[in-house]
């Protein structure tokens, strides 16, 4: 795989491989400060960013992903993000899982609020979750 990093951000990075139309999102550590309207405003520009590209696969890397999302996030982030997910190509969505319990959890509610038109995984470890993400 050859990886570009098309964003930099406080929140987190975004890498595109344009040979298997993956896009994988790291998180970074301090996510635990940011505020509702810092990840509000992140998801906006990501998916600014990510509708310029064929994405049909997604790693989401929150082994440094801290904030929690509240209730009020968690269906922002169902009705925002993946209602754009549902419109896009997406063909499978894999997530690192985080090392804080609550936001781990916090972030399978927001995943589980609706039903998906791509099966969601969660994964400890990078390999597999590519491994699931890359079989035909």
């Amino acid at each position: 795989m050859k990886k570009n990093n098309i964003l930099e951000h406080k929140l987190a990075d975004l890498y595109f491989d344009s040979e298997s139309n993956l896009f994988e999102e790291k998180w970074k550590e301090g996510t635990n400060q940011a505020t509702d309207q810092d990840y509000i405003d992140y998801q906006h520009l990501k998916l600014s960013i990510v509708s310029q590209y064929p994405v049909e696969l997604f790693l989401c890397d929150t082994n440094n992903f801290f904030y929690t999302i509240n209730l009020e996030m968690q269906t922002w982030t169902d009705e925002v993000v993946m209602g754009f997910w549902n419109q896009t190509n997406l063909k499978k969505l894999a997530f690192l899982v985080s090392k804080g319990l609550f936001e781990q959890v916090a972030l399978e509610q927001a995943m589980a609020e609706s039903t998906h038109k791509f099966p969601i995984q969660y994964f400890e470890n990078e390999a597999d979750a590519l491994n699931w993400l890359l079989e035909k």
